[in-house]
C-alpha cells in the first residue's frame, strides 16, 4: 500500500522489515549517513541481506561529511578517515572536516564532538563481495532513495542517524518518507536515476531528479486557494519573493518551520523577516514556528503535493534532489492534516528581532552557500561525470 510514513520512527521501522525479505537488489541513495546506532543498525540489515545473497547498491555523498562530521557526536559512518585524503584532491574530505567543524563549532555551540574513530563496520560492507558503493565523489546530490527489489521505493527526507528516530528519549526530527509499492512506479523510478527523463503520465506519481529549484518555484506558482510549505529551511530570494506573490493574490498560504534549525538558523529568521515586511502585515500569511526540529520538505499547492529531498535556501543548479509529485487526493489530505497539526503545535513568528542580531551570522551562512555554488561551477564537468557514474550503477537494475 502506497502511504506517507510520518517519522523516521515509522520509516526505519518499515524499511528494516522491507530490507529483511529483500531476494534481488537494494539500491540506496543517501546525503546522510552517520556512524551512531541507527546508521550502524541499516548497515547491519544490509549485511545481513547480502549474506542472503543481494546485491546492494549504496550512493553516498562526500558532501553530507559536512553535517557528519559538525554535528552531534560528529562521526560519519563512510566518511571516517578524513585526514587521509591529500587536500589537493577535489574530492578530499580535508577541506570538508576543517570547514565543517569551523562553522558547527563557532556558531551553532557544538564544539564538543569527538575526533573521527575508524569504522571497522564500513570495511564490512565497502569490501562484501554482494556490495558496490560509490563513497568516494563530492556528487552534490542531496536524495535520499531506497529502491528494493524494483517493487517498494522510498522517496523523502529522512537521514540514516539518530535525531530522525529520537534516541535516548530526545523527540525525534520531523520528516517523512513516501513509500510506493508498485512495480511500474519503482520502474520509472530506477529509469529515472539511471539518467532517463520522467515524463508525466496519468499515474498518481512524477518522480523528480535534478536540481529542482525551478521546478518548485513554478509549483508554488501554480497554487491558486491554498498553499502549505514545511520546510527547515527558507533562506533564497526566489522563493521569498514567489511567496510573497502568492500571498499578494489571496492564496491561504501557511509556512512551517522549526524555531532553531540545525544550520542555517539565521539565514532563516532574515528571509522570515524580509517576507513579513513584503507582504506588509497581510491575512493570507502565517507563519508557524515549530518547538522540535523540522525537517520535511513538502509543499501542497491546492490538491497537489510535492514531497522529497529539496530545502528552499540554496541556489539553483547546486544539488541534486529526487523528490515526488502526486494528486493522490488520500496522500494530499493525510499530509496537509499533518502540516496544520505541526503549525498548530508551534508559535507565529516573532519578529521583534533586530537585524543586528542576526545579520552578521546569516551572512556567515550566506557565504557558506555561495562558496558551495562556486566550487560547484569550478568542478562541474567532473561532478556530472561522477553522477553518470551513479546513473551507470543503476542502469543494471532498470527492467
Amino acid at each position: 500500500m502506497n502511504e506517507i510514513l510520518n517519522s523516521g520512527v515509522e520509516f526505519f521501522q518499515d524499511m528494516e522489515g522491507v530490507i529483511a525479505e529483500a531476494k534481488d537488489f537494494i539500491l540506496i541513495k543517501q546525503f546522510l549517513w552517520r556512524n551512531d546506532e541507527t546508521g550502524r543498525r541499516v548497515a547491519e540489515s544490509l549485511l545481513e541481506a547480502m549474506e542472503r545473497g543481494v546485491k546492494v547498491y549504496i550512493h553516498k555523498d562526500r558532501i553530507g561529511a559536512f553535517h557528519e562530521y559538525g554535528e552531534r557526536t560528529g562521526q560519519s559512518f563512510f566518511h571516517d578517515e578524513p585526514e587521509s585524503d591529500s587536500i589537493f584532491n577535489t574530492h578530499s574530505l580535508k577541506t570538508v572536516y576543517a570547514q565543517s567543524r569551523l562553522m558547527f563549532s563557532k556558531f551553532y555551540g557544538n564544539g564538543g564532538v569527538s575526533s573521527q574513530l575508524v569504522n571497522p563496520l564500513k570495511n564490512e560492507l565497502v569490501q562484501h563481495s554482494n556490495s558496490e558503493i560509490i563513497d568516494d565523489f563530492k556528487l552534490y546530490d542531496h536524495s535520499k532513495v531506497i529502491v528494493v527489489d524494483g517493487k517498494i521505493a522510498y522517496v523523502g527526507g529522512v537521514g540514516f542517524g539518530d535525531e530522525f528516530r529520537g534516541n535516548e528519549g530526545e523527540k525525534p526530527w520531523r520528516d517523512y518518507m513516501l513509500k510506493v509499492v508498485d512495480e511500474r512506479e519503482c520502474s520509472k523510478l530506477l529509469r529515472l536515476l539511471s539518467g532517463e527523463k520522467d515524463e508525466e503520465d496519468s499515474s498518481p506519481f512524477q518522480f523528480l531528479h535534478d536540481s529542482l529549484h525551478d521546478y518548485v518555484l513554478r509549483f508554488i506558482d501554480e497554487a491558486r486557494e491554498s498553499l502549505f510549505i514545511e520546510v527547515p529551511f527558507l533562506g533564497h530570494p526566489d522563493y521569498i519573493n514567489k511567496i510573497t506573490d502568492i500571498v499578494r493574490r489571496g492564496v491561504e498560504t501557511v509556512v512551517v518551520l522549526p524555531a532553531k534549525a540545525n544550520s542555517h538558523h539565521y539565514r532563516n529568521l532574515h528571509f522570515l523577516k524580509r517576507l513579513i515586511r513584503q507582504v506588509d502585515g497581510s491575512d493570507h500569511l502565517s507563519v508557524r514556528l515549530t518547538p522540535e526540529m523540522v525537517h520535511g520538505k513538502v509543499a501542497i499547492a491546492d490538491d497537489a503535493m510535492l514531497l522529497g529531498s529539496h530545502n528552499l535556501h540554496m541556489d539553483r543548479a547546486v544539488l541534486e534532489e529526487t523528490a515526488v509529485k502526486t494528486n493522490d487526493k488520500a496522500l494530499v489530505g493525510h499530509m496537509r492534516e499533518r502540516i496544520m497539526e505541526n503549525a498548530a503545535g508551534g508559535d507565529d513568528f516573532d519578529n521583534s528581532a533586530g537585524w543586528g542580531e542576526i545579520i552578521i551570522p546569516s551572512r556567515i551562512e550566506y557565504i557558506s552557500i555561495k562558496f558551495q555554488t562556486l566550487m560547484m561551477t569550478v568542478r562541474r564537468e567532473e561532478i556530472m561525470r561522477c553522477r553518470r557514474k551513479c546513473n551507470e550503477s543503476v542502469r543494471a537494475l532498470v527492467s
